[in-house]
């Protein structure tokens, strides 16, 4: 199952898998974003790619994979953006 972040948003923001299934988030956007889990169960690094914009900072890219073994619900946000860019992994048995 895949999951874009573009234009500062997680696409689909929820999705849901059957435990087991793992999860791959790219980014394309055209800066740096995370994927956080909000109890700190996983975390990945910035996902950016190996340039910088004008200000210095790190442009997109990157990729994520987690696989979930067990069932519940996952909220996760992205550690550059939280308030704004949040996200859902629903995992059935």
């Amino acid at each position: 199952m895949s999951v874009s972040i573009q234009n500062y948003a997680f696409a689909p923001n929820s999705i849901t898998v059957p435990a087991g299934t793992s999860v791959r988030w790219t980014n394309i956007d055209s800066v740096s974003h995370s994927v956080t889990s909000d109890n700190g169960v996983f975390t990945s690094s910035n996902l950016s790619g190996t340039g910088t914009d004008p200000y210095g900072q790190p442009t997109g890219g990157g990729q994520y994979t987690r696989t979930f073994f067990t069932a519940g619900t996952f909220p996760y946000h992205c550690s550059v953006h939280p308030t704004t860019m949040k996200g859902t992994v629903i995992v059935t048995q």
